[in-house]
């Protein structure tokens, strides 16, 4: 499973139209989480989408730190994905705060809290849940293309691919997608169970 050096790269944020795009997708991503968290009752889960573009949150000084000298794409990425847990956090009760970085470059919840943040083509969701209702949370968002062919074999065998693209009648490439978000998501929930690094196979 993918660990935090990975090489498989990101989607990148479009730069024609992006802005546009980027909320559509963001709007439709939101309903199917919330239908998502409806159908399985999941109320315990508070979740949200938003585009990675327009107007951001302030940056808490405490946060600040962690950006210094990074990419502008990657200071919004981590802006707009601390602003959504500030937004979260009352829903539980929790006051909005800073969320530091760990030493394995994980997010630092706040006691009593489990998160998850993604990005990827312009947009950023969370995910939070508290202990008492969840072992733990796990989230990832990608672009709908198909991954590309050669990384295929990192992210799955073929008998794998195989089973996915039949059970959701999408061709190989969509289906490595999938597989590689799942990972993804179940990657970033066990970490702060395990604090383990795992590969995709």
């Amino acid at each position: 499973m993918l660990n935090q050096t990975s090489r498989i790269p990101k989607t990148k944020t479009p730069s024609r139209g992006g802005a546009e795009s980027a909320r559509s997708r963001a709007c439709e991503t939101s309903a199917a989480i919330e239908r998502a968290l409806g159908e399985t009752s999941y109320a315990s889960v508070a979740a949200l989408v938003r585009p990675l573009g327009g107007p951001l949150p302030p940056l808490d000084p405490e946060e600040a730190i962690f950006i210094r000298g990074v990419h502008p794409d990657r200071a919004r990425e981590f802006r707009r994905g601390r602003g959504l847990v500030r937004e979260l956090l009352p829903r539980f009760d929790v006051a909005p705060q800073p969320i530091a970085i760990g030493p394995s470059r994980e997010p630092v919840w706040p006691d009593g809290i489990l998160g998850s943040i993604s990005h990827a083509a312009g947009i950023c969701a969370v995910a939070l849940t508290t202990p008492n209702h969840h072992a733990a949370i796990g989230i990832d968002v990608e672009a709908g293309d198909p991954l590309d062919r050669d990384l295929w074999p990192i992210v799955a065998d073929s008998d794998e691919l195989a089973c996915v693209s039949a059970a959701l009648a999408c061709d190989t490439g969509v289906a490595a997608k999938k597989v590689f978000a799942a990972k993804e998501a179940l990657y970033k929930a066990q970490f702060p169970l395990t604090g383990r690094f795992l590969e995709f196979r």
